[in-house]
């Protein structure tokens, strides 16, 4: 595949829609950081333990990335996959705007990113807890 568009475009038709790429990153990044925090201090302040708070924090993230993320990442894979240069706006246009579109893979990627997400911030917890403790022996 990569060498195919090589030949067709060049090196440079291997970084088509990376524009696209760094805002569906950003905000959804943006989102996953942000839901964990409010989600890991409501529950703490609600009296779950720990780990489970971390835990389930994570799930709230990995959701938020995606309601947040998944519109772009539509309106991305439409810019990378078309046979011709598309800009974002018109791929948009394309996807009519519309939410079924947009949303076309929601559960799959909620399936995923939910158990995902809660892994990655159960284990950086852990890891962290671990490092820490460590430095006192």
């Amino acid at each position: 595949m990569a060498r195919s568009i090589a030949r067709s475009e060049g090196a440079r038709g291997l970084w088509r829609g990376w524009t696209v790429t760094a805002v569906r990153d950003g905000v959804g990044v943006g989102a996953w950081f942000a839901a964990f925090s409010f989600a890991k201090a409501r529950l703490l302040n609600a009296h779950v333990p720990e780990t489970a708070a971390v835990a389930l924090a994570g799930c709230c993230a990995g959701a938020s990335f995606w309601t947040v993320a998944l519109p772009v990442d539509c309106v991305k894979t439409l810019v990378q996959t078309a046979d011709k240069r598309l800009s974002a706006v018109v791929a948009l246009r394309q996807l009519d705007f519309s939410p079924r579109r947009l949303y076309r893979g929601y559960p799959i990627a909620l399936m995923r990113g939910l158990p995902a997400a809660s892994l990655t911030f159960s284990v950086q917890h852990h890891v962290a807890k671990a490092l820490d403790a460590s430095a006192y022996y």
